[in-house]
C-alpha cells in the first residue's frame, strides 16, 4: 500500500513539470498587487465646479480593477459618480483606492469662493484695466476666470470678456479699492482645464479713476 502512495506522489510531481524536467514558471504579473496613481496631487476648484480626477492602475493587466473615491471632508468636496464637486471654500484631501486592496493615492484640493459673486459696493474707488488675456498659451476658455487681489489676498474685481467692434476678444477688469492710490494689485487666473490658480507676472498699482493702459490693450499672460 505504501508503494502505491509513492507512485501516486511521483506521478503528480511529474505532471507539474515540462518535458525538459523544469517546473512551470508562475506568471508573476498576473499575481501582482495593483498600484493606483492619480494624475493630479494638488488642485484648485471654485465652489460649484465639477472635476474628474484621472487615475491609472498598474500593471496593465489590472487596469479595470474597481476604484473607490472618498473625500476627507464632504462639506468642502463631495463625490458624485466618481466626479469631485466643490461644495464650500476650504481645503481637504481626496482619496482613491483599489477595492479590496491597500493601494491608495491622495490629491490635496483647495476650494475657492466663486469670484463671479464679488460685490463691489463696499468700495469707494475704482480703476479699469483693458487686456488681451491668455492662459497656458491659449485664449481664456469657458470656465476660466480672472480676478484682481490685494496683497492680503482680498478679491478686488473680476474680469469680463468683451468684443471689439471688429470682433476681437478682450477683457475689461474693473478693480476696486478704498485707497485713492498706491495699492499693489495682483492678478490671478483660475484655469479650469488644469484645475489650477495661476498668477500673472505683472503687478498693477491702483490709482483711482485711471484707465490702464491709456491706449490699446495690456498683454496679460498666465502660465
Amino acid at each position: 500500500m505504501m508503494r502505491n502512495w509513492k507512485i501516486l506522489i511521483y506521478a503528480v510531481v511529474l505532471g507539474t513539470m515540462t518535458s525538459c524536467g523544469e517546473l512551470f514558471e508562475v506568471n508573476e504579473e498576473a499575481q501582482a498587487n495593483p498600484v493606483v496613481t492619480l494624475s493630479d496631487h494638488s488642485i484648485d476648484l471654485m465652489v460649484g465646479v465639477r472635476y474628474q480626477l484621472q487615475a491609472t492602475i498598474t500593471p496593465e493587466t489590472l487596469k479595470d480593477a474597481a476604484l473607490y473615491w472618498a473625500s476627507d471632508d464632504k462639506d468642502i468636496v463631495k463625490f458624485e459618480d466618481g466626479v469631485a464637486v466643490a461644495v464650500a471654500p476650504g481645503t481637504t484631501d481626496l482619496r482613491v483606492s483599489v477595492v479590496n486592496t491597500t493601494s491608495e493615492d491622495v490629491c490635496h484640493v483647495t476650494v475657492h469662493p466663486r469670484w463671479m459673486d464679488f460685490d463691489p459696493t463696499q468700495f469707494l474707488y475704482d480703476m479699469v484695466v483693458f487686456a488681451d488675456v491668455s492662459v497656458n498659451n491659449h485664449p481664456l476658455a469657458d470656465g476660466d476666470a480672472v480676478g484682481a487681489f490685494s496683497a492680503d489676498g482680498d478679491l478686488r474685481g473680476v474680469g469680463q470678456m468683451l468684443k471689439t467692434t471688429a470682433g476681437k476678444d478682450y477683457m475689461m477688469l474693473r478693480i476696486y479699492s478704498n485707497e485713492l492710490s498706491e495699492e499693489d494689485i495682483q492678478l490671478r487666473c483660475f484655469d479650469a482645464a488644469r484645475a489650477k490658480v495661476v498668477r500673472a507676472q505683472q503687478t498693477i498699482t491702483f490709482y483711482s479713476d485711471e484707465t490702464y493702459p491709456s491706449s490699446g490693450l495690456m498683454d496679460l499672460k498666465f502660465d
